[in-house]
């Protein structure tokens, strides 16, 4: 029996926009692709620019397929303690030829290393920090830096805290079950990049594709993340801090032994 399938007009336009952003990034790549020819100074840049085309478009099609997971009956994570500070260090590595060609320094405070102990299916939360950066990578301004520290905080005295930004799928049970205590590790990535208006930040988090001023453009990046995230009993929210962005993504710390 054949059946028909139906896509709302909002995932149609997801779907279109992904496939724009592929065929620019390989049109771009076909411009340097015949490099043996040319001069040397010339070479270099063409083979840069190959590879960060190709960093874009694994991230995007990654992006897609953890769409595509997320919203699947198969979804499942696997869930083993692994230090996060590690995982960041590793998605860095994976992407820091796009932050390069931006000239963006990165410095790291990770004075409680030892501390930064979570609950994680590792290859779902590497493939999410890397979202992460790859969004901050599209709208941070060039010759600047990102800033990214690690702090233990206690958010349960913050009842509004909570409400709008903590652990809240987690309960008390859970906690002692997965050995895990009620700090959580705070991760804090700053970083330069012009206003984002306050309708679109609403949004960021909430939608796989954002509609604003007539036009639309696709959100996986940090749609995926937050809903990674947030499976792992953490959460990730964007603020603005005088004339800088935030991206605060917080887990609950391993109990101390």
């Amino acid at each position: 029996m054949k059946q028909n399938f139906y896509i709302n007009s909002k995932l149609k336009d997801l779907i279109s926009n992904i496939i724009y952003d592929v065929q620019n990034y390989n049109n771009i790549i076909s411009k340097y692709i015949d490099i043996e020819r040319c001069a040397n100074n010339y070479c270099s840049e063409s083979r840069a620019t190959i590879v960060r085309q190709s960093i874009l478009i694994n991230r995007t099609m990654e992006a897609l397929n953890d769409f595509n997971d997320i919203n699947s009956d198969s979804f499942k994570l696997n869930m083993n303690f692994e230090n996060i500070s590690v995982i960041i260090n590793e998605a860095l590595d994976d992407i820091f030829l796009l932050f390069k060609s931006k000239r963006t320094k990165i410095t790291l405070n990770d004075k409680i290393f030892k501390e930064c102990i979570v609950l994680m299916d590792r290859d779902k939360i590497k493939r999410s920090i890397l979202n992460i950066f790859t969004f901050i990578y599209n709208i941070i301004k060039v010759n600047t830096s990102i800033n990214i520290t690690y702090n233990l905080m206690n958010y349960y005295d913050d009842k509004e805290f909570l409400l709008i930004n903590g652990v809240d799928n987690i309960s008390k049970k859970d906690e002692k079950t997965l050995d895990l205590n009620e700090e959580c590790i705070d991760i804090s990535i700053t970083f330069e990049s012009d206003d984002i208006p306050d309708d679109i930040k609403r949004m960021l988090f909430k939608t796989p594709l954002i509609s604003y001023d007539n036009f639309s453009f696709n959100n996986l990046y940090l749609y995926t993340a937050y809903r990674i995230i947030k499976e792992h009993y953490g959460n990730i929210w964007f603020e603005s801090v005088k004339n800088e962005q935030r991206i605060n993504i917080i887990f609950p710390a391993k109990n101390k032994l």
